[in-house]
C-alpha cells in the first residue's frame, strides 16, 4: 500500500518525484517515553501524559521512579525537575527499601502468588466476617489493583486486592471488613468509623500497619 494519497501519487508520477525522499519527509510521531540515569538513583522512566497537568514523580516497589511528564512539557524540562528532587527520591527509595526489608516474607509470597488459591482464601474470609457481622455483599472480584487494597460499589460488589493473600491475616481481615462497611456506609465520615470500630477496635491501628505493607508490595 502506498504511503500516499491516490492524488499525490499520481502528481508525484507525473513530475518525477523522489518516492524515498518523501517518505523521510514523514513526520514521524514523538517519543512518549526516556529513561534517564540520575546520578546516585539508577534508571527513571519519563513517560507523557495527557493527562498529567504538570510533572509529577512516584517510587513504587513494583514500577521503580516514574516521572509523569505533560504532553507540551520537554523531557529535558522533566528531567531538570527531577534532579532538583534528587534528595527528596533517594529517601523515598531508601524508605521503600526499609519497608520491603521489614515486609520480606509477603514480598517474597507476592512473587509466586497463585490468584486462583487467594481468591479461594479470601473469599471464604470474606464469607465468615460477613457472616459474623450481619452484611449480605454482592458479587466478590479479586485481582491485583495497583495501589488500593479493595473497593465496594453502591450494589454491594466487593473487590479485593489478591495480595491481601500475602499480608499478616488481621490486616487482610481489617481491608474486608472495611469493604463489607462500605455496602452501607460510603466515604470514611464518623458514621463510617463508628461502625467499622464497634466491630473491630483497633481499625485505625490495623490501618496504620497496612500502610508499611503498601510501600512494600505497590
Amino acid at each position: 500500500m502506498t504511503p500516499f494519497s491516490g492524488r499525490e501519487y499520481h502528481r508525484l508520477v507525473r513530475e518525477g518525484g523522489n518516492f524515498e525522499q518523501r517518505r523521510s519527509e514523514t513526520p514521524t510521531r514523538p517519543k512518549s517515553s526516556r529513561t534517564f540515569i540520575l546520578d546516585g538513583v539508577g534508571p527513571v522512566l519519563f513517560e507523557k501524559s495527557r493527562r498529567a497537568r504538570r510533572i509529577s514523580l512516584t517510587v513504587r516497589a513494583s514500577r521503580g521512579i516514574r516521572v509523569a511528564v505533560p504532553w507540551r512539557v520537554s523531557f529535558q524540562e522533566a528531567r531538570r525537575i527531577a534532579l532538583s528532587r534528587l534528595g527528596w527520591i533517594r529517601r523515598t527509595v531508601a524508605h521503600v527499601g526499609r519497608a520491603r526489608s521489614r515486609c520480606r516474607e509477603a514480598v517474597q509470597a507476592a512473587e509466586c502468588l497463585d490468584r486462583r488459591t487467594a481468591r479461594a482464601n479470601l473469599s471464604e474470609r470474606l464469607g465468615a466476617l460477613a457472616l459474623e457481622h450481619g452484611y449480605s455483599p454482592g458479587r466478590l472480584s479479586v485481582r491485583c489493583q495497583g495501589t488500593v487494597w479493595g473497593s465496594a460499589s453502591r450494589s454491594g460488589r466487593i473487590q479485593l486486592n489478591a495480595l491481601l493473600a500475602v499480608v499478616p491475616p488481621d490486616l487482610a481481615d481489617y481491608v474486608i471488613l472495611h469493604e463489607l462497611v462500605h455496602t452501607r456506609v460510603r466515604g470514611h465520615g464518623p458514621a463510617f468509623w463508628a461502625e467499622l470500630e464497634s466491630r473491630m477496635s483497633d481499625a485505625r491501628r490495623r490501618q496504620s500497619r497496612l500502610r508499611e505493607y503498601s510501600q512494600a508490595l505497590f
